[in-house]
């Protein structure tokens, strides 16, 4: 069985959307004449389903609910929520809802209203909506329904409303977590140790809210692994927008004598066009100069296809195994460097990379692979030690988990920097950092 997933509705799955939603109302024992009469309702067309306000939650191919949204920030509707009756009291509802709250705070709303089914009126209440007053029902004249409210806070950076856990809650979501991890965690071992500590982790009649037991669970997870996360509702992640994307440059250059300084913000995506122009161009200005100082403090990391672009004039004409990516669910993918002819005087200028607590991910591999082939010195403080490329999962308890599903592997090393961070040939604190690294390049350079 695969994972549950929540994704935008297709227009293709329009009758099976409205189909759900007529037999969930039906579950709670309306008559058919009231159901017909609901019917135009909880009919969804597929110009709706395809709107980008409908979001499914499936697994295997099948619909197991689904929600819908109205409006535009800062105010807006939760028009729908249904899933299927063989799958209410599953926490499959819970789930659709915070997903929904998530997005719609991700947007910028501040507060999602609702016209709820007096039979569901409890569910949404013990997820944090309050009654505000009622409203006439779409389907049946005369007929009223609970006016609920969800506030969000503020906007784009607020979270779904946190509630009070019972221990069966906690229970509940300490056992889904650990599955998961045990599921797609990289390390076997550590994917087991991880879901024991949870599973014997103690619970409390009086709980903590959501957003609390989140953070104390991440705490927990991070002793392991750096990229754990768990978050309370949905994950609302943003992908890397590459510089085609973006109106500013990720990586710039300026001198200090004849000492060149790189300073990479955001290791871009090679592959895109704009970004590796960038690139050339600042790595060519660099190859005018004596010596070279790559300034990383500030990284937090981007796409491996940039680490393999940047290192490739610094490693020689031949491509160098960066690392290997090992994962739990894809074959091995091998990372090397670029070589670029036109810029062989690289190779050969003294080098020095500038590190800290802000260097993590791609940016610590860049830094990682320059220790390991001895091409450069290190100058600053220990990295932020986070190796592992990341993966959400939802469970049904409401949260989400980011779980490390693979690992990039050293060949020279046989082993990466997670947890531990990548450490300075010469520590000094990360704000003088820059300008030691000049003063060493000064005296080292050709």
């Amino acid at each position: 069985m695969t994972e549950l997933t929540i994704r935008p509705a297709l227009a293709s799955e329009s009758e099976t959307i409205s189909a759900l939603a007529l037999r969930s109302k039906a579950h709670w024992g309306y008559s058919p004449g009231f159901l017909e009469q609901c019917r135009a309702e909880l009919t969804y067309t597929p110009d709706r389903c395809a709107s980008g306000r409908v979001f499914v939650a499936a697994r295997d191919g099948s619909i197991l609910g689904f929600y819908a949204t109205e409006g535009h920030p800062p105010r807006g509707e939760l028009d729908a929520l249904f899933v299927d009756p063989d799958h209410i009291g599953t926490g499959l509802g819970g789930l659709l809802l915070q997903h929904a709250l998530t997005q719609a705070a991700s947007a910028g709303f501040i507060e999602l209203c609702l016209d709820a089914d007096p039979y569901a009126a409890d569910f949404y209440r013990r997820h944090g909506a309050v009654v505000i007053g009622e409203a006439p029902s779409g389907s049946i004249p005369g007929r009223s329904l609970p006016r609920m409210r969800f506030e969000l806070g503020n906007g784009r950076d607020a979270a779904p409303p946190s509630r009070r856990m019972s221990a069966a809650d906690q229970r509940d979501a300490l056992n889904g977590i650990a599955a998961l991890i045990e599921r797609h965690y990289v390390f076997a071992d550590v994917a087991a140790e991880c879901a024991r500590e949870l599973r014997e982790r103690p619970v409390a009649d009086e709980g903590p809210t959501t957003v609390e037991f989140s953070r104390q669970l991440t705490q927990q997870l991070r002793e392991h692994d750096r990229h754990f996360s768990v978050t309370w509702g949905a994950p609302t992640d943003l992908p890397l927008r590459s510089a085609s994307q973006r109106d500013d440059a990720t990586i710039s250059f300026h001198r200090d004598g004849r000492v060149g300084i790189l300073t990479i913000r955001l290791f871009d995506d090679a592959d895109d066009e704009r970004a590796a122009d960038q690139t050339r161009e600042a790595l060519d200005q660099l190859s005018q100069c004596d010596a070279a100082v790559v300034d990383v403090r500030s990284n937090p990391g981007g796409w491996p296809s940039m680490v393999e672009y940047v290192l490739g004039p610094f490693l020689g004409p031949d491509p160098v195994t960066i690392v290997t990516f090992q994962s739990t669910d894809h074959p091995e993918v091998i990372s090397r460097s670029r070589p670029e002819p036109a810029l062989a005087g690289l190779e050969r200028m003294p080098l020095f990379a500038v590190i800290g607590p802000g260097t993590a991910s791609a940016a610590e591999s860049f830094a990682y692979a320059l220790h390991t082939t001895k091409r450069a010195t290190l100058v600053g403080e220990r990295t932020a030690g986070a190796a592992n490329p990341v993966e959400s999962f939802l469970d049904s308890s409401g949260f989400a988990v980011y779980i490390s599903t693979g690992a990039p592997i050293d060949p020279r090393t046989q082993t990466n920097w997670n947890h531990t961070g990548v450490a300075a040939d010469v520590e000094v604190d990360v704000e003088r950092a820059l300008d030691v690294a000049i003063g060493l390049a000064r005296n080292a350079r050709l």
